[in-house]
């Protein structure tokens, strides 16, 4: 696909719009933009590893020049994203392939990295589970399955669901997205198809999981993050590593716990 196009992910409002079952059905497949070929990509096939590398390194600033046009749209959706997870509400990521399996990754990994829930922040994938490792031919066509997990997980009007589809047609997806409308929860489009007028981590930060640019929130569940929650600790405070690795032990790993300890011994002290 081409660069600015198929490359990066723009972002787009699904308000109460969608595909409609007979689109979904007849949409021309040959027409999205996943499906054509970039012409700046031509003859792949005669060139150096070289010149591959530097031709998909020069590919990237389209990435970025996608993104700058749907930084707007980008900071709404994470606006509404961190109000609803302030309630108490959840995100729920729909996707079929390959961008349902980033949708897996993006939330397996709010967990470890902000100390989320992981009720918080959930992925729902065309095929189930068995998608995420072998492809589930035909299930993202499955429009009724989408609407069917929607409502299993009892999605409802505290929630956000953020469809994930590069074509911008996937069966599953609209689906999903259908039955969240119907649910009164809040809907987005990720996409790259350019007709489609976005994401979120950017969310966390708002929700104060993130310090200055430091991602306090760590589970340290193995030595790497172990480590690199006590450099946390001593970059804030100032302390030695044996006062901030005390100061984590008492305040069960969390790095925001032990900052707090740590400033509550500095103020006790005459």
């Amino acid at each position: 696909t081409s660069g600015e196009v198929g490359a990066a992910t723009m972002a787009g409002w699904v308000a109460r719009t969608s595909l409609s079952p007979a689109q979904e059905k007849f949409v021309d497949v040959e027409s999205l933009p996943t499906e054509r070929a970039n012409p700046r990509s031509r003859g792949l096939h005669q060139k150096s590893v070289g010149q591959l590398v530097k031709l998909f390194v020069a590919e990237e600033k389209e990435n970025v020049r996608a993104l700058r046009k749907a930084a707007g749209e980008i900071g709404r959706a994470a606006g509404f994203v961190a109000a609803a997870l302030r309630r108490g509400g959840r995100l729920f990521y729909v996707g079929a392939g390959t961008s349902g399996r980033l949708g897996v990754l993006d939330a397996s990994e709010m967990p470890p990295t902000f100390h989320a829930d992981p009720e918080e922040v959930q992925a729902i994938l065309a095929g189930g589970p068995e998608a995420i490792f072998r492809a589930q031919e035909g299930a993202e066509d499955d429009a009724e399955a989408g609407a069917r997990a929607v409502r299993e997980r009892r999605i409802g009007g505290k929630d956000v669901v953020v469809g994930l589809t590069a074509s911008g047609r996937t069966p599953f997806v609209h689906g999903a997205l259908r039955q969240a409308v119907r649910a009164r929860a809040k809907t987005v489009l990720v996409t790259a198809h350019p007709h489609w007028a976005p994401e979120k981590s950017v969310a966390m930060i708002r929700m104060g999981r993130v310090h200055d640019n430091l991602m306090v929130h760590v589970v340290p569940s193995n030595e790497k993050l172990r480590a690199r929650a006590v450099r946390l600790v001593r970059l804030l405070t100032g302390v030695g590593p044996s006062e901030a690795a005390g100061a984590l032990g008492r305040g069960g790993g969390r790095v925001m716990d032990a900052l707090r300890l740590l400033k509550n011994a500095k103020v006790r002290r005459p």
